[in-house]
């Protein structure tokens, strides 16, 4: 069986990573993964991290399983990080799940997306984060890119981005940066944001805002911005939003019908998926199932 799998391409940040082990030269520099090192080329842990840990040691009273959905304490202080003033107002209608990271999350949510509409393409930017193409891929969904980034210019294509958007419909999923975009760190500003919000009213897609950065741009406040369309104005209807943390945040924004989910912690990592639904007993079962798709968080 295992004689017909094919090798995968040749990844370019894990062949530049490993250049950079296998470089003798003492003044080389990793421009690899964009994490923090100091004079010795160490990435340390902070102080606050490790004070942090310790007392979670302290507190720690048992190992037993949580459940489902992961640590309840995290998903509601995480849904709390993200959606700031707009959480009280959303209440119950937001559910929040722990995932195992980064990719976990991400993968959790377009498997949830694949089980709710298998027809769906998602849209990915031109270029985008090279991780979410192999998971796209991976979840049988369809891949297709929009303009993103305008090399030559320095600049974001948005003309074009949002004229390619303007084209989409209901069974899309348009999946956005939504700080520090990477690899171009060329962010959207907040018209251009509201631009988007009202053109996925108007079409129905659903937008999938990876928030992989949060804070690590203008600051917390300002990286949540894109989530402030999708949810200030819930008076009806039915959205889904995703959520996740990193030492940054990950981070995804659903609109309409379906669900989102949101990740992200280097070492230990961490995830979660917030959804935004109606609360019909219908929409619970659902919910359920959802939550059904990230067993190995509780494993």
């Amino acid at each position: 069986m295992l004689e017909n799998l094919q090798a995968t391409p040749g990844d370019s940040l894990i062949a530049l990573m490993g250049a950079y082990r296998a470089d003798p030269r003492p003044e080389k520099i990793d421009v690899g993964v964009g994490v923090y090192r100091d004079e010795q080329g160490r990435t340390p842990v902070m102080k606050a991290v490790k004070e942090a840990e310790q007392m979670l040691f302290n507190a720690q009273e048992t190992k037993a399983y949580v459940g489902l959905a992961g640590d309840l304490r995290f998903n509601a202080a995480l849904v709390e990080m993200v959606f700031g003033a707009n959480a009280a107002t959303l209440g119950e209608r937001v559910r929040a799940v722990q995932t195992t990271g980064g990719c976990g999350a991400l993968r959790a949510l377009l498997d949830l997306v694949a089980l709710a509409r298998p027809d769906a393409t998602v849209w990915v930017s031109d270029p985008t984060w090279l991780n979410h193409i192999p998971l796209v891929k991976s979840a049988r969904l369809k891949l297709a890119t929009y303009p993103y980034y305008d090399n030559a210019n320095s600049k974001v294509r948005f003309e074009e981005m949002s004229a390619c958007l303007a084209q989409l419909g209901p069974s899309d999923v348009v999946l956005l940066h939504g700080a520090c975009h990477n690899p171009t760190g060329a962010d959207l500003t907040e018209e251009q944001w509201d631009s988007i919000a009202e053109l996925a009213e108007k079409r129905g897609f659903l937008p999938f805002v990876d928030l992989a950065y949060l804070g690590l741009g203008r600051g917390l406040e300002h990286g949540t911005q894109p989530l402030d369309g999708a949810t200030a104005g819930l008076a009806s209807g039915e959205r889904h939003v995703a959520a996740g943390e990193d030492v940054g945040v990950a981070g995804y924004v659903g609109v309409r019908q379906s669900r989102v989910d949101r990740r992200d912690h280097r070492d230990e990592r961490l995830g979660g998926a917030d959804r935004i639904h109606d609360l019909a007993g219908a929409d619970h079962a659902r919910a359920e199932r959802a939550d059904r798709l990230v067993v190995p968080a509780d494993d």
